[in-house]
């Protein structure tokens, strides 16, 4: 409760001064409940949380997102602002926790149909209560619109800095590339995602690189809106540590979400998602092949 009283204050703080000076802000919270058959997975894209011997591989999770977002110059051509994220997770069975919080400065410039785009964001990673990693990203980005369809590229570099002697393996930086497409056909919102990685870490066999793939669509109609997503991923990790091969994983990953807007201010909904890892390592001690399932309920909160 330290981290989202501390958001809260924060959030306030800017909410006060931004209505003072007439500025933009807006503030949403999200709180959600759900079944996931596979806790230890999901903990981050990168980390994988290690699972106790009294630990219980499946649980029910209870989160809370809050998103703060204040507009601090709205030009002509251009605009920036000042955004806070907080997220928190907690397990029932298991005696543990995520948190983290991020704060972001993105930037925009605008001309004819183009969009540049640049921002930076410092985010700390929390596990039960210890700061184990900050992120430091740059990220920059260039769009451009034709008629209802929309191209993007972006690039992003992360460094990361471990803060707890048993993450000092993940001390290194990431990069990503991203292409996307995003079209308006029939009412229908569809969006494609292609994207290539590199995570450079000093840790044995835990820097990889690879490629992925993703595509969504959304569909509302009246105060409903359906979206399906799935995604494919290829990675490929260190040499340094096996033996025989390299180790690939070829990820699956599936999606469903059902919105319900009550209102201006009130949104529910309902989130599945399945994900299916197939790894050529196949090790007793570690389990590389894995399915998950997490099926959530929850409701988002607009101010």
């Amino acid at each position: 409760m330290k981290h989202l009283s501390g958001f809260i204050s924060v959030a306030l703080l800017l909410s006060c001064s931004v209505l003072a000076q007439g500025k933009p802000f807006s503030l949403e919270l999200d709180v959600n409940g759900g079944y996931n058959n596979n806790v230890f997975l999901t903990s981050d894209d990168l980390i994988i949380n290690e699972e106790e011997s009294d630990s219980s591989k499946a649980d029910v999770q209870s989160q809370m997102a809050a998103t703060a977002n204040v507009e601090i110059w709205d030009g002509e051509n251009s605009d920036a602002a000042i955004m806070l994220d907080y997220f928190h997770e907690s397990l029932m069975e298991n005696d543990a926790d995520t948190t983290i919080t991020m704060f972001s400065v993105p930037l925009n410039y605008y001309f004819d149909k183009q969009k540049l785009g640049m921002s930076f964001s410092r985010q700390t990673y929390n596990l039960s209560g210890e700061d184990v990693l900050n992120y430091n990203t740059g990220r920059f980005s260039f769009g451009h619109k034709i008629k209802d369809r929309r191209f993007g590229l972006a690039y992003s570099y992360t460094k990361k800095e471990p803060q707890s002697e048993d993450y000092v393996d993940y001390d290194g930086n990431s990069q990503v590339m991203d292409f996307s497409i995003r079209d308006v056909t029939s009412g229908a919102k569809i969006y494609w995602l292609f994207s290539v990685f590199d995570n450079s870490y000093v840790g044995d066999g835990l820097s990889n690189s690879g490629r992925s793939i993703k595509a969504a669509v959304n569909k509302r109609h009246g105060k409903h809106n359906d979206g399906i997503g799935f995604k494919y991923k290829l990675t490929n990790y260190d040499l340094s540590v096996f033996d025989l091969e390299a180790r690939e994983d070829r990820q699956l990953s599936f999606s469903y979400n059902h919105d319900y807007y009550l209102n201006s201010f009130l949104q529910l909904y309902f989130d599945a998602s399945y994900i299916h890892n197939s790894s050529n390592v196949d090790y007793d001690d570690e389990n590389y092949n894995y399915d998950q399932w997490v099926n959530t309920l929850g409701a988002r909160f607009v101010f």
